[in-house]
C-alpha cells in the first residue's frame, strides 16, 4: 500500500487480487473473492466507507444495493 510517496507494508489476512494507489494518499483493492477494501487519508470521504475517518489498514467498502 502507498500512503503518500512511501510504500508501506500492511499485514492482513485479506488476499488481494489487485491493490492500486489513488489520488490524495489513499489506495483501494479488490480481493480474490470480489470485495473492495480501501485505506489511507479519508478527509473528503474518498474511501467510500461513509466516514471521514483515515484508515491505516484496508477497510471493507459496501457497494450500493441495486
Amino acid at each position: 500500500m502507498m500512503i503518500g510517496s512511501t510504500p508501506t507494508l500492511v499485514e492482513t489476512d485479506v488476499q488481494f487480487a489487485s491493490f492500486k494507489p489513488g489520488w490524495n494518499d489513499f489506495a483501494c483493492g479488490v480481493t480474490t473473492d470480489g470485495y473492495i477494501y480501501c485505506a489511507g487519508v479519508n478527509g473528503a470521504f474518498q474511501l467510500g466507507d461513509s466516514t471521514a475517518t483515515n484508515r491505516s489498514y484496508p477497510a471493507p467498502i459496501a457497494l450500493p444495493s441495486e
